[in-house]
Parts: structure tokens; C-alpha cells; sequence
């Protein structure tokens, strides 16, 4: 083994590090009866049947990148996902240990705890969503810019959009980048993911606009996108919410490491990131960033947790005590690591979750078990074990799905998601209709799901 890969103490620290991340999210998902978001199980879900229809492999919504990457542990179950997510979140602290390295820290294994135990990296690190995947293509991109391996580095990066669309300035960059090394063959391996998934779409959907993706997206040209009913229109909402997603800590070792340091890529990833996702909230609701979301900051915090470990190395030097300068650095990253483990827990199940499991379990032991189902709240097909991605099990509640369904079709309305986004369905429109009968319903606190039967045409 060379001396480039032998892996020093600060090395073997990182690993340690890393591992620590690791198994506090294992742990913390074995302890979750809930999830992060219903997003969870969407995913999840996607992943698990792409093997069954292999279409979802390129779907959109549920990001190739992740899909691609998490479909093998999806077919485990749930736990295996979480697990996975658990490792994967190691992985990248160990990356961005490594990314450290190579932007010259010298305790550069805080880079891996300091990125691990930012808030929203450590929920995460035991969730089923796509952030985690962009960290990890993110790192090895940059990674591979600072070895210089343009085709590695061309590679990675163009897999960026597949994993979170609004990361398609970032394209940009590392084309620029590319041409700048002289190194235009590349560009191939950087527009290829995108370019196949968009020419996929756009003969799927038989529209040329889907060719523009991400644009048809965030402009809302893409056939079946609307504005989705959540808030939106502060334009530094996001902002605001960069301590609750980074922490204190993090942030503003960051912050003096960004602002007495020459402006670099790690820089500008991180104002690319946050930019985007500032803009797309304020003005383009069809891009989906709504209100609330703080996860969507999250795909910056590799390049956060390394920015704070070059800051903290700042830090150190002003120290002239040598047994300070050693203690600071552990103790700030102790700090970091207690801070979010106190703020940070095991996703409680919600009351909403539980009436739509009772729903899902009553159902499984109905006579109405092989019925058509029509419904709109993804954790129930989860509860059920339904395939919702085939149209003979299961189709999305809308008037004209309600309209055109058999006799004996079961539709399940719940008040989160039917009458909201694309479902439009108000309840009144089966409670007032002579051809749909209430099976039983299930209610906690403001929340409400019902099972109507299509008893006649």
C-alpha cells in the first residue's frame, strides 16, 4: 500500500468518526416507529418496485441517482433502507474527511464529524430521502477536481441532477471547469446522465419540452406539473434557516473559514446551493421547495463541514498554549456532536400515521382486500402492501380516476393529500354521491381517513 492511501492518525480518526455517525443513525433508526417525512416511504417505495417495473428506475420524482443506488437494499425491506442510509451517511463523512485532506487541513478528520453531526445530516442518516445521495455524488466530484481526475470529476458531477434536480447550475460549473482544463471530451460523461434521461421522457411523455428538464420543471411546462398549495414567497426564508440545518457551530466556523480564505469551488457550491434553493422557493413554485423543507440546505453540508474544519484549524493557530490548541478542536467537535444529539431523535410515529396504519390493517383483513384501491396517502399503500405503481392494485384519487373506477372499487380519502395537490378530490364529492357508500373511517385529532365502496356505475 502506498504512502497516498495509508491512512495516518488523522485518517484512522476519520474512520472512527464516520463509524460513530454510522451507528448512532443505525440506532436511531431501530429506535424510529415513525419517519422524517411521508417523502420516506415514496421513495422507499419506488426503489422497491423498480425492480418489478423497471420504468421507475428513470422516474423524476423519485431521483434515478437514488433510486439506482438504493433499490438493492430497498428489495430487504424498510429496516435495510434504513440501515443503508445509516452507511451511506458514513461514507460521506468519511469523504468529506478525505475532501479535507486535500484542501489542506491537517485535523482533517473533523471534517467527518463535523459533518455527521449537523442536525439534518444526522436525520438523514436514518430517513429514505434523495439529499444523502447528492452528498455523496457531491463529494466525489469535488473530490476528484482536487486530484485532477477531470473524467472522474465529469462523471460524478453529471450525476448531480439526477439526484437533486435543482443542482443543475452546479452543470455549469464543472463544464466550465472542464473547458478550462482543456479537457472538452469530458463534457460527454457530464451531459450524459441528463441528456438520457431527458430524451427517455420526452419520448415517454411524446412532448419535446421534457427535453428542457430541469427547466420544464421549475417553469411548470412539463405535462402534469401544477403549483403545488404549500407556502412559499420569502426569498431569504431559507437563510434564516441555515443555523437549524448546519448548526451554530458549524455555520460560523464555516463562515470564518469562507471569509478569510480565497474564494474557492467548496465556496461556491455552497452559494450555489443556497441561491437556488432561495430563488426556486420564492418564485417558482412548481419546482417544489416549499415552506418549511429545512432538508433542502442539507445537500451543502459536506462542503459546510469542511469549511468548518479549515475554520476551526484557523481557530487553533491564533491559540498559543499547546495544550489549548489540542483541547479546542476536541472539545468545539464534542460540543457540535451533543448539541445535535440533544436536539435530534428517533422519529416518533405521528397520529395521522397511526389512523392510516389502522385504516391500512382493517383493510388487509376486509373482504375488500383484492378490491381496486383508489387513494392518495402513500403510507397507506406502504401499511397495506400495496403495488401502487400497478394500475390493477391501485390508482391515484382523482374526479376522473373516482369517475371511471369499476363497481366494488374501494376509495380511500383521507384530508392531508386528497383534496390537496394533484388529487383534487374534495370529500363531498363521494360523500354526496348515491354510488359510493362509507365503509369506515378512522379519525385523530384533525385528521381524518375514510374507505368508501363504488357500489354502483
Amino acid at each position: 500500500m502506498n504512502g497516498d492511501r495509508k491512512l495516518d492518525t488523522h485518517g484512522r480518526l476519520a474512520v472512527a468518526a464516520a463509524l460513530l455517525v454510522t451507528a448512532v443513525a443505525a440506532v436511531y433508526g431501530l429506535l424510529s416507529t415513525g419517519t422524517y417525512y411521508d417523502d420516506d416511504i415514496a421513495h422507499y417505495l419506488i426503489a422497491r418496485y423498480a425492480w418489478k417495473h423497471p420504468g421507475l428506475f428513470m422516474q423524476t420524482w423519485g431521483r434515478p441517482a437514488f433510486t439506482i443506488l438504493y433499490a438493492p437494499a430497498a428489495a430487504l425491506g424498510f429496516g435495510a433502507v434504513r440501515c443503508f442510509s445509516a452507511v451511506l451517511a458514513g461514507v460521506v463523512c468519511f469523504m468529506a474527511a478525505r475532501l479535507a485532506k486535500l484542501y489542506g487541513v491537517r485535523w482533517y478528520w473533523l471534517a467527518a464529524l463535523l459533518t455527521g453531526f449537523q442536525p439534518e445530516v444526522l436525520k438523514l442518516a436514518f430517513s429514505c430521502l434523495t439529499e444523502l445521495t447528492f452528498m455523496f455524488i457531491l463529494c466525489g466530484a469535488l473530490i476528484a477536481y482536487r486530484r485532477q481526475k477531470w473524467t472522474w470529476m465529469a462523471f460524478a458531477a453529471g450525476w448531480l441532477p439526477m439526484a437533486r434536480y435543482e443542482s443543475a447550475p452546479l452543470l455549469l460549473v464543472f463544464a466550465i471547469i472542464l473547458l478550462w482544463r482543456r479537457k472538452p471530451a469530458a463534457l460527454a460523461w457530464l451531459a450524459a446522465p441528463l441528456l438520457i434521461h431527458n430524451i427517455y421522457h420526452a419520448v415517454e411523455l411524446k412532448t419535446a419540452t421534457a427535453l428542457l428538464f430541469p427547466l420544464d420543471q421549475a417553469l411548470g411546462i412539463r405535462p402534469g406539473v401544477s403549483p403545488w398549495d404549500l407556502p412559499y414567497g420569502k426569498p431569504l426564508y431559507y437563510v434564516g434557516l441555515m443555523p437549524r440545518a448546519y448548526g451554530w457551530i458549524v455555520l460560523l466556523l464555516a463562515l470564518a473559514a469562507a471569509f478569510t480564505s480565497p474564494f474557492n469551488l467548496l465556496d461556491l457550491c455552497v452559494v450555489i446551493t443556497v441561491a437556488v434553493v432561495c430563488i426556486l422557493h420564492a418564485w417558482f413554485p412548481t419546482a417544489g421547495i416549499p415552506t418549511g423543507y429545512t432538508r433542502y440546505l442539507s445537500p451543502a453540508a459536506p462542503a459546510f463541514g469542511v469549511l468548518a474544519a479549515l475554520g476551526l484549524e484557523k481557530l487553533v493557530t491564533r491559540v498559543k498554549k499547546r495544550e489549548f490548541a489540542i483541547a479546542l478542536p476536541i472539545g468545539l467537535a464534542a460540543a457540535v456532536a451533543a448539541i445535535t444529539l440533544l436536539q435530534v431523535r428517533p422519529f416518533a410515529i405521528t397520529p395521522e400515521r397511526e389512523a392510516v396504519n389502522s385504516a391500512a390493517q382493517w383493510f388487509v383483513e376486509s373482504p375488500y382486500h383484492d378490491r381496486l384501491v383508489i387513494g392518495a396517502h402513500t403510507c397507506f399503500t406502504f401499511a397495506a402492501d400495496l403495488d401502487r405503481f400497478d394500475d390493477r392494485v391501485f390508482q391515484m384519487i382523482t374526479p376522473a380516476n373516482i369517475e371511471a373506477a369499476p363497481k366494488g372499487a374501494v376509495v380511500v380519502w383521507d384530508s392531508h393529500y386528497s383534496h390537496r395537490l394533484r388529487y383534487r378530490t374534495p370529500l363531498n364529492k363521494l360523500t354526496d354521491d348515491p354510488r359510493f357508500r362509507e365503509l369506515k373511517s378512522w379519525q385523530s385529532g384533525g385528521f381524518r381517513i375514510i374507505a368508501f365502496e363504488k357500489v354502483a356505475l
